[in-house]
């Protein structure tokens, strides 16, 4: 049995960092927040996870990598790439619709040839 732990800051402005600590057991990798959201899946979690260095107090390469490979094989990695695959076509779609909404303002105010 190979157990491996970790603890990363997230930074929390106007506040003192929140700790996230990551233990891999074999397959099972577990993840915790010391924020007040208790056992739900926390923004210092997800951004943990997502490897955000801007977020990561401290963070070099070296650390999210150790994330990336606690994260690899993990029962929790399924899961995780579904969201981040989700959280990025939000992102696009959330694009396209701003952009869709400008171009019907410039066709309302003045004919735009499609």
């Amino acid at each position: 049995m190979v157990e491996t732990s970790l603890t990363v800051l997230i930074i929390v402005e106007g506040q003192k960092p929140a700790s996230v600590e990551l233990k891999r057991v074999d397959r099972n990798l577990t993840v915790r927040c010391n924020c007040s959201s208790e056992d739900k899946i926390c923004n210092h979690i997800i951004s943990t996870l997502f490897g955000e260095e801007a977020r990561i107090v401290g963070c070099d390469g070296t650390l999210t990598k150790t994330i990336a490979d606690m994260l690899a094989g993990s029962d929790v990695e399924h899961a995780f790439w579904k969201l981040r695959d989700l959280t990025v076509q939000s992102a696009e779609l959330k694009a396209q619709l701003a952009k869709a909404r400008t171009d019907l303002g410039e066709a309302i105010v003045d004919y735009k040839p499609w």
